[in-house]
């Protein structure tokens, strides 16, 4: 199942922009790690209300094109508290153009 890609502010990508691809995923105490469904939202971080979220499938993996800069990874999950709960990256990526950055968005369960 492939993830639905969405461009910040309505705008189609274009050649300047890089990629990000990762996976979301649960973390329990105890026990493997596994790929979830839900969403993840890309934030700029010198730009207000520039963000980007994209659906997540089954497969836990996903991948968007956005502009060169530095974004906040975050995501939700249904099967993580019902999706009420922020599930979080090790900190902010930098995206640069024409480049792809590789992220884990983890759900950790305590």
């Amino acid at each position: 199942m492939s993830a639905v890609l969405l461009s910040a502010c309505g705008n189609s990508s274009t050649a300047k922009d890089g990629s990000v691809v990762g996976r979301l995923v649960i973390s329990p105490p105890m026990g493997a790690i596994h790929q979830t469904n839900g969403t993840v939202t890309l934030e700029r971080n010198a730009s207000a209300h520039t963000n980007v979220t994209v659906n997540v499938g089954d497969s836990g993996r996903f991948a968007v094109r956005v502009a060169p800069g530095s974004w906040t990874v975050t995501g939700r999950s249904p099967t993580f508290g019902g999706g009420q709960y922020v599930c979080v990256t090790g900190g902010s990526v930098v995206v640069t153009s024409n480049h792809r950055v590789s992220v884990t968005v983890t759900c950790e369960e305590k």
